[in-house]
């Protein structure tokens, strides 16, 4: 669980990044994203998957 709590904490940080979510939406969005995974079950390599996503959008961003 601390895996995919730490998946919830990158994505909101790329999220708030982008514009994508703004501080004071940031919480109730989260939980919408939160529900939609819960739904998912994911596994370890399906995580692993959307982690590297993430850090692939943060290295864009920097470019």
């Amino acid at each position: 669980m601390d895996a995919v709590e730490q998946y919830f904490q990158h994505l909101e940080s790329v999220l708030l990044k982008i514009g994508y979510l703004h501080s004071h939406t940031a919480a109730s969005r989260m939980q919408k994203f939160r529900q939609i995974y819960g739904r998912s079950q994911l596994s370890p390599t399906e995580l692993a998957l959307l982690r590297g996503t993430l850090r692939q959008v943060e290295w864009a961003m920097r470019q």
